[in-house]
Protein backbone atom coordinates (compact mmCIF):
# COMPACT_ATOMS: atom_id res chain seq x y z
CA UNK A 1 0.00 0.00 0.00
CA UNK A 2 1.59 3.36 -0.83
CA UNK A 3 1.81 5.98 2.54
CA UNK A 4 -0.96 9.12 1.95
CA UNK A 5 -0.04 12.37 2.62
CA UNK A 6 -0.01 13.73 6.12
CA UNK A 7 -2.02 16.70 4.49
CA UNK A 8 -5.41 15.87 3.83
CA UNK A 9 -5.83 18.36 0.93
CA UNK A 10 -5.47 18.00 -2.91
CA UNK A 11 -2.45 15.64 -1.85
CA UNK A 12 -4.80 13.06 -1.58
CA UNK A 13 -5.41 11.28 -4.87
CA UNK A 14 -9.66 10.62 -5.17
CA UNK A 15 -10.64 7.55 -6.22
CA UNK A 16 -12.83 6.65 -8.95
CA UNK A 17 -15.64 6.58 -8.24
CA UNK A 18 -18.15 3.34 -9.49
CA UNK A 19 -21.44 1.95 -9.04
CA UNK A 20 -19.79 -0.62 -6.00
CA UNK A 21 -20.10 0.96 -2.97
CA UNK A 22 -17.68 1.32 -0.31
CA UNK A 23 -18.37 -0.38 2.76
CA UNK A 24 -17.56 1.35 6.19
CA UNK A 25 -18.30 -0.08 9.48
CA UNK A 26 -17.69 2.34 12.32
CA UNK A 27 -16.68 0.82 15.74
CA UNK A 28 -17.24 2.88 18.95
CA UNK A 29 -17.58 2.53 22.73
CA UNK A 30 -20.61 3.72 23.34
CA UNK A 31 -23.29 6.15 22.11
CA UNK A 32 -23.44 8.19 24.99
CA UNK A 33 -23.27 12.29 24.67
CA UNK A 34 -19.81 13.28 24.15
CA UNK A 35 -17.53 15.55 21.68
CA UNK A 36 -16.25 12.11 19.53
CA UNK A 37 -19.68 10.79 19.88
CA UNK A 38 -21.68 13.90 18.35
CA UNK A 39 -18.79 14.06 15.93
CA UNK A 40 -19.09 10.58 14.36
CA UNK A 41 -23.19 11.38 14.53
CA UNK A 42 -22.32 14.55 12.21
CA UNK A 43 -19.63 12.47 10.10
CA UNK A 44 -22.19 9.42 9.47
CA UNK A 45 -25.09 11.60 8.76
CA UNK A 46 -23.22 13.65 5.80
CA UNK A 47 -21.38 11.11 4.29
CA UNK A 48 -22.80 10.08 0.71
CA UNK A 49 -24.97 7.21 0.47
CA UNK A 50 -24.31 6.69 -2.49
CA UNK A 51 -21.14 5.68 -2.46
CA UNK A 52 -20.55 4.78 1.26
CA UNK A 53 -22.72 1.86 2.57
CA UNK A 54 -22.59 2.59 6.51
CA UNK A 55 -22.75 0.50 9.35
CA UNK A 56 -21.87 2.47 13.25
CA UNK A 57 -21.35 -0.81 16.04
CA UNK A 58 -21.88 0.40 19.27
CA UNK A 59 -19.79 -2.09 21.78
CA UNK A 60 -22.43 -1.25 24.52
CA UNK A 61 -26.21 -1.22 23.83
CA UNK A 62 -28.26 2.15 24.46
CA UNK A 63 -26.90 5.75 24.62
CA UNK A 64 -28.82 8.80 24.27
CA UNK A 65 -27.60 9.32 20.54
CA UNK A 66 -29.13 6.13 20.19
CA UNK A 67 -31.98 7.77 18.51
CA UNK A 68 -30.54 9.93 16.47
CA UNK A 69 -28.21 7.35 14.75
CA UNK A 70 -31.06 5.47 14.04
CA UNK A 71 -32.91 8.06 12.28
CA UNK A 72 -30.05 8.58 9.65
CA UNK A 73 -31.06 7.58 6.16
CA UNK A 74 -28.45 5.01 4.76
CA UNK A 75 -26.86 3.83 8.15
CA UNK A 76 -27.55 0.41 9.89
CA UNK A 77 -26.68 0.57 13.43
CA UNK A 78 -25.48 -2.26 15.34
CA UNK A 79 -24.72 -3.21 18.84
CA UNK A 80 -22.32 -5.64 20.52
CA UNK A 81 -24.26 -5.62 23.53
CA UNK A 82 -21.15 -5.58 25.88
CA UNK A 83 -22.44 -6.64 29.18
CA UNK A 84 -18.95 -5.40 30.92
CA UNK A 85 -15.29 -5.17 31.15
CA UNK A 86 -15.03 -8.81 31.01
CA UNK A 87 -18.02 -9.79 28.79
CA UNK A 88 -14.67 -11.03 25.90
CA UNK A 89 -15.77 -14.24 24.19
CA UNK A 90 -19.75 -13.09 24.16
CA UNK A 91 -18.96 -9.93 23.19
CA UNK A 92 -16.40 -11.36 20.33
CA UNK A 93 -19.10 -13.69 19.22
CA UNK A 94 -21.46 -10.95 18.53
CA UNK A 95 -19.04 -8.45 17.15
CA UNK A 96 -18.03 -11.44 14.79
CA UNK A 97 -21.62 -11.98 13.72
CA UNK A 98 -22.26 -8.45 12.88
CA UNK A 99 -18.77 -7.68 10.66
CA UNK A 100 -19.60 -11.14 8.48
CA UNK A 101 -23.15 -9.29 7.83
CA UNK A 102 -21.86 -5.61 7.03
CA UNK A 103 -18.43 -7.70 5.06
CA UNK A 104 -17.07 -3.71 5.28
CA UNK A 105 -14.24 -2.76 3.39
CA UNK A 106 -13.39 -0.60 5.92
CA UNK A 107 -13.19 -1.01 9.90
CA UNK A 108 -12.77 2.34 11.31
CA UNK A 109 -12.08 2.53 15.19
CA UNK A 110 -13.46 5.43 17.31
CA UNK A 111 -11.10 6.37 19.86
CA UNK A 112 -8.60 4.34 22.42
CA UNK A 113 -10.44 0.20 22.66
CA UNK A 114 -12.48 0.52 20.21
CA UNK A 115 -9.47 0.99 18.06
CA UNK A 116 -7.52 -1.98 18.68
CA UNK A 117 -10.07 -4.18 18.81
CA UNK A 118 -11.28 -2.58 14.98
CA UNK A 119 -7.88 -3.60 14.29
CA UNK A 120 -8.47 -7.58 15.66
CA UNK A 121 -11.71 -7.35 13.58
CA UNK A 122 -9.67 -5.86 10.49
CA UNK A 123 -7.16 -8.94 10.01
CA UNK A 124 -10.02 -11.29 10.46
CA UNK A 125 -12.35 -9.36 8.22
CA UNK A 126 -9.23 -8.94 5.64
CA UNK A 127 -10.68 -4.97 6.10
CA UNK A 128 -8.33 -2.27 6.12
CA UNK A 129 -8.24 -0.61 9.02
CA UNK A 130 -8.24 3.12 10.32
CA UNK A 131 -7.81 4.66 13.77
CA UNK A 132 -9.58 7.63 14.95
CA UNK A 133 -7.53 9.44 17.67
CA UNK A 134 -9.43 11.96 19.29
CA UNK A 135 -6.76 12.63 22.51
CA UNK A 136 -3.55 14.60 22.14
CA UNK A 137 -0.96 14.40 25.22
CA UNK A 138 -2.62 11.85 28.72
CA UNK A 139 -1.79 12.37 31.95
CA UNK A 140 -1.94 8.64 32.91
CA UNK A 141 -1.44 8.67 36.79
CA UNK A 142 -4.80 11.09 36.58
CA UNK A 143 -6.11 7.17 35.84
CA UNK A 144 -5.89 3.53 36.02
CA UNK A 145 -3.52 1.61 35.22
CA UNK A 146 -5.44 -0.12 32.46
CA UNK A 147 -5.54 3.46 30.84
CA UNK A 148 -1.21 3.28 30.18
CA UNK A 149 -1.35 -0.79 29.46
CA UNK A 150 -3.87 0.37 26.64
CA UNK A 151 -1.82 3.52 25.12
CA UNK A 152 1.16 0.94 25.50
CA UNK A 153 -0.83 -1.81 23.11
CA UNK A 154 -1.78 1.31 20.65
CA UNK A 155 1.87 2.07 20.25
CA UNK A 156 3.11 -1.36 19.01
CA UNK A 157 0.00 -2.29 17.04
CA UNK A 158 -0.02 1.35 15.41
CA UNK A 159 2.77 0.24 12.86
CA UNK A 160 0.17 -2.41 11.19
CA UNK A 161 -2.77 0.42 10.41
CA UNK A 162 -3.41 1.37 7.24
CA UNK A 163 -4.53 4.47 8.50
CA UNK A 164 -4.46 6.71 11.62
CA UNK A 165 -6.71 10.28 11.79
CA UNK A 166 -6.05 12.40 13.98
CA UNK A 167 -8.63 15.63 14.65
CA UNK A 168 -5.89 17.35 15.96
CA UNK A 169 -1.82 18.74 15.01
CA UNK A 170 -1.21 18.42 18.37
CA UNK A 171 -2.57 14.82 18.73
CA UNK A 172 -0.88 13.95 15.81
CA UNK A 173 2.72 15.19 17.19
CA UNK A 174 1.95 13.26 20.48
CA UNK A 175 1.24 10.02 18.40
CA UNK A 176 4.04 10.42 16.19
CA UNK A 177 6.63 10.85 19.42
CA UNK A 178 5.08 7.87 20.50
CA UNK A 179 5.95 6.24 17.36
CA UNK A 180 3.01 6.14 15.33
CA UNK A 181 4.18 5.75 11.54
CA UNK A 182 3.97 9.25 9.93
CA UNK A 183 3.25 8.68 6.83
CA UNK A 184 0.06 6.63 7.72
CA UNK A 185 -1.00 9.54 10.77
CA UNK A 186 -3.27 12.41 9.52
CA UNK A 187 -5.17 15.19 10.43
CA UNK A 188 -9.04 15.34 9.60
CA UNK A 189 -10.27 18.41 11.78
CA UNK A 190 -13.82 18.17 13.45
CA UNK A 191 -16.35 19.56 11.67
CA UNK A 192 -19.16 22.17 13.20
CA UNK A 193 -22.65 22.03 12.13
CA UNK A 194 -22.27 25.96 11.82
CA UNK A 195 -26.63 25.44 10.88
CA UNK A 196 -27.46 23.68 14.17
CA UNK A 197 -24.91 26.24 16.17
CA UNK A 198 -26.24 29.46 15.61
CA UNK A 199 -26.99 32.35 17.02
CA UNK A 200 -30.16 32.00 19.12
CA UNK A 201 -31.16 34.78 21.93
CA UNK A 202 -34.36 33.55 22.66
CA UNK A 203 -33.45 30.23 22.77
CA UNK A 204 -30.63 31.18 24.87
CA UNK A 205 -33.45 33.10 27.31
CA UNK A 206 -35.55 29.93 27.81
CA UNK A 207 -32.53 28.27 28.91
CA UNK A 208 -31.54 30.64 31.43
CA UNK A 209 -35.64 30.70 32.73
CA UNK A 210 -35.87 27.02 33.08
CA UNK A 211 -33.09 26.67 35.39
CA UNK A 212 -33.96 29.83 37.33
CA UNK A 213 -30.93 31.88 35.70
CA UNK A 214 -31.48 35.77 36.16
CA UNK A 215 -31.75 37.03 32.57
CA UNK A 216 -29.77 39.97 32.88
CA UNK A 217 -26.91 38.22 34.84
CA UNK A 218 -23.45 37.39 33.14
CA UNK A 219 -23.24 33.67 32.89
CA UNK A 220 -19.93 31.49 32.26
CA UNK A 221 -20.33 28.25 31.36
CA UNK A 222 -18.01 25.00 31.60
CA UNK A 223 -19.27 22.13 29.24
CA UNK A 224 -17.55 19.13 30.13
CA UNK A 225 -17.73 16.15 31.62
CA UNK A 226 -16.30 15.60 35.23
CA UNK A 227 -13.16 14.37 34.86
CA UNK A 228 -9.48 15.18 35.78
CA UNK A 229 -8.38 16.10 32.66
CA UNK A 230 -11.34 18.47 32.83
CA UNK A 231 -10.07 20.69 35.75
CA UNK A 232 -13.14 21.42 37.42
CA UNK A 233 -11.21 22.58 40.54
CA UNK A 234 -9.17 25.60 38.47
CA UNK A 235 -12.27 26.69 37.58
CA UNK A 236 -13.96 26.72 40.75
CA UNK A 237 -11.22 28.53 42.57
CA UNK A 238 -11.03 31.19 39.43
CA UNK A 239 -15.10 31.40 40.06
CA UNK A 240 -14.31 32.39 43.86
CA UNK A 241 -11.46 34.86 42.74
CA UNK A 242 -13.79 37.20 40.41
CA UNK A 243 -17.32 36.09 42.53
CA UNK A 244 -16.72 39.73 44.69
CA UNK A 245 -16.81 41.67 41.56
CA UNK A 246 -19.53 40.62 40.01
CA UNK A 247 -21.84 39.81 42.84
CA UNK A 248 -25.06 38.27 39.98
CA UNK A 249 -22.56 36.49 38.11
CA UNK A 250 -23.44 32.75 37.58
CA UNK A 251 -21.27 29.40 37.20
CA UNK A 252 -22.64 26.71 35.06
CA UNK A 253 -20.94 23.02 34.91
CA UNK A 254 -22.86 20.86 32.31
CA UNK A 255 -21.52 17.15 32.02
CA UNK A 256 -21.99 14.27 34.15
CA UNK A 257 -19.01 12.40 35.45
CA UNK A 258 -18.20 9.52 38.81
CA UNK A 259 -20.89 10.58 41.60
CA UNK A 260 -17.82 10.38 44.02
CA UNK A 261 -15.62 12.89 41.88
CA UNK A 262 -19.30 14.92 41.24
CA UNK A 263 -19.01 14.99 45.17
CA UNK A 264 -15.69 16.19 45.34
CA UNK A 265 -16.15 19.35 43.51
CA UNK A 266 -19.37 20.14 44.65
CA UNK A 267 -17.48 20.30 48.36
CA UNK A 268 -14.84 22.36 47.09
CA UNK A 269 -17.21 24.78 45.52
CA UNK A 270 -18.50 25.07 48.85
CA UNK A 271 -15.76 25.42 50.66
CA UNK A 272 -14.44 28.05 47.99
CA UNK A 273 -17.94 30.30 49.07
CA UNK A 274 -19.40 29.47 45.74
CA UNK A 275 -22.73 27.90 46.90
CA UNK A 276 -25.81 29.42 45.21
CA UNK A 277 -23.50 30.56 42.94
CA UNK A 278 -22.44 27.26 41.05
CA UNK A 279 -24.93 24.87 39.15
CA UNK A 280 -24.07 21.33 38.05
CA UNK A 281 -26.25 19.84 35.37
CA UNK A 282 -26.07 17.03 33.14
CA UNK A 283 -24.85 16.65 29.75
CA UNK A 284 -27.24 18.29 27.27
CA UNK A 285 -28.48 16.78 23.69
CA UNK A 286 -28.84 19.62 22.47
CA UNK A 287 -26.26 22.20 23.73
CA UNK A 288 -27.58 25.35 21.32
CA UNK A 289 -29.43 26.96 24.18
CA UNK A 290 -26.70 26.61 26.69
CA UNK A 291 -24.39 28.25 24.36
CA UNK A 292 -26.70 30.96 23.60
CA UNK A 293 -27.34 31.62 27.74
CA UNK A 294 -23.63 32.08 28.11
CA UNK A 295 -21.50 35.24 27.79
CA UNK A 296 -18.32 33.20 27.94
CA UNK A 297 -17.78 29.47 27.51
CA UNK A 298 -14.37 28.34 29.43
CA UNK A 299 -12.72 24.81 29.21
CA UNK A 300 -9.83 24.46 31.47
CA UNK A 301 -8.01 21.21 30.56
CA UNK A 302 -4.84 19.83 31.57
CA UNK A 303 -4.13 17.48 29.08
CA UNK A 304 -5.71 15.18 26.96
CA UNK A 305 -7.95 17.53 24.25
CA UNK A 306 -7.60 16.58 20.53
CA UNK A 307 -10.61 19.09 18.70
CA UNK A 308 -12.80 20.30 21.69
CA UNK A 309 -15.85 20.30 20.08
CA UNK A 310 -17.39 22.59 22.76
CA UNK A 311 -15.14 25.43 21.86
CA UNK A 312 -16.70 25.52 18.21
CA UNK A 313 -19.96 24.91 18.90
CA UNK A 314 -19.97 27.77 21.22
CA UNK A 315 -18.27 30.06 18.57
CA UNK A 316 -20.44 29.23 15.94
CA UNK A 317 -23.32 29.99 18.45
CA UNK A 318 -21.43 33.62 18.68
CA UNK A 319 -20.08 33.63 22.35
CA UNK A 320 -16.86 34.13 22.71
CA UNK A 321 -14.29 31.63 24.57
CA UNK A 322 -11.62 31.24 27.08
CA UNK A 323 -9.77 28.19 27.09
CA UNK A 324 -5.88 26.57 28.13
CA UNK A 325 -4.22 25.48 25.19
CA UNK A 326 -4.63 21.82 25.37
CA UNK A 327 -4.53 20.05 22.38
CA UNK A 328 -5.52 22.32 19.56
CA UNK A 329 -7.73 24.86 21.56
CA UNK A 330 -5.76 27.68 20.75
CA UNK A 331 -5.75 26.88 17.06
CA UNK A 332 -9.66 26.65 17.05
CA UNK A 333 -9.98 29.84 19.14
CA UNK A 334 -7.50 31.70 16.90
CA UNK A 335 -7.75 35.54 18.15
CA UNK A 336 -11.26 35.59 18.91
CA UNK A 337 -10.76 34.32 22.29
CA UNK A 338 -8.19 34.32 25.48
CA UNK A 339 -5.97 31.25 25.60
CA UNK A 340 -4.41 30.92 29.35
CA UNK A 341 -2.08 28.56 31.32
CA UNK A 342 -3.12 25.13 32.34
CA UNK A 343 -3.65 25.40 36.32
CA UNK A 344 -3.26 28.85 36.71
CA UNK A 345 -6.68 30.17 38.74
CA UNK A 346 -5.61 34.09 38.55
CA UNK A 347 -4.60 34.41 35.26
CA UNK A 348 -8.47 32.37 34.08
CA UNK A 349 -10.43 34.97 36.68
CA UNK A 350 -8.09 37.82 34.76
CA UNK A 351 -9.26 36.80 31.11
CA UNK A 352 -13.01 36.34 32.68
CA UNK A 353 -12.69 40.38 33.69
CA UNK A 354 -11.35 41.32 30.58
CA UNK A 355 -14.15 39.58 28.89
CA UNK A 356 -16.95 40.57 30.86
CA UNK A 357 -15.55 44.79 31.06
CA UNK A 358 -16.11 44.56 27.19
CA UNK A 359 -18.28 47.00 25.69
CA UNK A 360 -21.47 45.31 23.86
CA UNK A 361 -20.55 45.94 20.61
CA UNK A 362 -16.99 44.90 21.41
CA UNK A 363 -18.29 41.98 22.58
CA UNK A 364 -20.84 41.29 19.47
CA UNK A 365 -18.18 42.21 17.33
CA UNK A 366 -16.22 39.43 18.96
CA UNK A 367 -18.76 37.15 18.35
CA UNK A 368 -19.47 37.66 14.98
CA UNK A 369 -15.54 37.20 13.95
CA UNK A 370 -15.67 33.61 16.33
CA UNK A 371 -18.65 32.32 13.83
CA UNK A 372 -16.82 33.30 10.81
CA UNK A 373 -14.06 31.46 12.04
CA UNK A 374 -15.54 28.50 12.52
CA UNK A 375 -17.42 28.41 8.95
CA UNK A 376 -13.92 29.63 7.27
CA UNK A 377 -11.94 26.77 8.65
CA UNK A 378 -14.10 24.59 10.41
CA UNK A 379 -17.13 23.68 8.47
CA UNK A 380 -19.19 20.49 7.50
CA UNK A 381 -18.66 20.19 4.24
CA UNK A 382 -14.79 20.10 4.61
CA UNK A 383 -14.96 17.24 7.41
CA UNK A 384 -16.92 15.11 4.80
CA UNK A 385 -14.57 16.00 1.59
CA UNK A 386 -11.70 15.00 3.29
CA UNK A 387 -13.13 12.17 5.19
CA UNK A 388 -14.49 11.24 1.62
CA UNK A 389 -11.73 11.04 -0.08
CA UNK A 390 -9.64 9.28 2.31
CA UNK A 391 -12.21 6.56 3.08
CA UNK A 392 -12.06 5.75 -0.91
CA UNK A 393 -8.47 6.09 -1.82
CA UNK A 394 -7.95 3.61 1.23
CA UNK A 395 -10.69 1.27 -0.19
CA UNK A 396 -8.98 1.58 -3.75
CA UNK A 397 -5.44 0.63 -2.87
CA UNK A 398 -4.00 -2.90 -3.52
Amino acid sequence: MQPLAADTGEQIVEFSRNKTQTRVLFLIRSLEIGGAERQLLTLVRGLDKERFDVTVVSMYAGGTLEAQFRAIPGCTLRSASKSGRWDVAGFGSRLAAIIREARPHIIHGYMGGANEIAWVAGRLARARVIWGIRVSDIDFGSYTWSVGALFRTGQVLARHVDLIICNSEAGRNVHLRAGYPEARTIVIPNGIDADNFRPAAVEGALFRSARSLPADAALIVLPARLDPMKDHPTFLRAAARIAGDWPDLQFLCIGDGPPDYRASLIELARNLGLEGRVQWQPADASPRALYNAAQLVTTCSRFGEGFPNVLGEAMACGTPCITTPSGDAARVVGPTGWIVPFSDPEALAAAWREALSESPDARSSRGRSARDRILREFSIPLLIDRSERVFATLAGMP
